[in-house]
């Protein structure tokens, strides 16, 4: 068999190689570029004017056409986004839901008071210091021996007068 017999239906080989591959380009640029148009063309205008450029000048087309859809899909892949535009959508879509999702729960421990005013840290209400920052939270009274809040100044259980020292402020752990 002479290479000469098989050479037609090698150049319809390569055409239908650059035309699948090119649809594929075009047909994932559509899902992932907002601007439907730019990439189509410039992908059959990169692939198809070195082929007919190549064609009216030798005749002989084949290796430019391979090599121009080659070229064109390397290119796309190295700029073409990771996602689609769904995907984004997608992804963005559930970053809001976790925000939201923060904010309910930032809201949630600042509408129980559970929150450490300092540092923002989840405390328990029992809890007389913060675990994180040992900002001062609550204290004893001294009548009654019940938690009060430290900003209070007086107990509302009992109605001793709270009396603060300044060492009493901070502690150093």
């Amino acid at each position: 068999m002479d290479i000469s017999t098989i050479q037609p239906y090698l150049n319809y080989l390569i055409l239908l190689f650059v035309v699948a591959l090119d649809i594929w380009i075009i047909e994932d640029s559509l899902r992932r570029f907002i601007n439907k148009l730019f990439t189509p063309i410039i992908v059959v205008l990169v692939t198809f004017v070195p082929y007919l450029i190549a064609y009216l000048l030798s005749g002989s087309p084949n290796y430019y056409l391979l090599l121009s859809g080659v070229l064109v899909w390397l290119i796309y892949l190295l700029i073409r986004p990771p996602y689609t535009l769904e995907e984004m959508q997608i992804i963005e879509g559930e970053q809001r839901l976790k925000d939201l999702q923060k904010k309910y729960y930032e809201y949630e421990l600042n509408k129980s008071g559970r929150i450490c005013p300092v540092c923002g840290l989840p405390v328990e209400p029992d809890y007389i210091l913060c675990p994180n920052c040992y900002k001062k939270l609550k204290e004893k009274c001294v009548q009654c021996g019940r938690l009060i809040d430290s900003t209070w100044n007086i107990c509302p259980y009992c109605g001793k007068k709270v009396v603060r020292k300044k060492e009493d402020e901070d502690i150093n752990i």
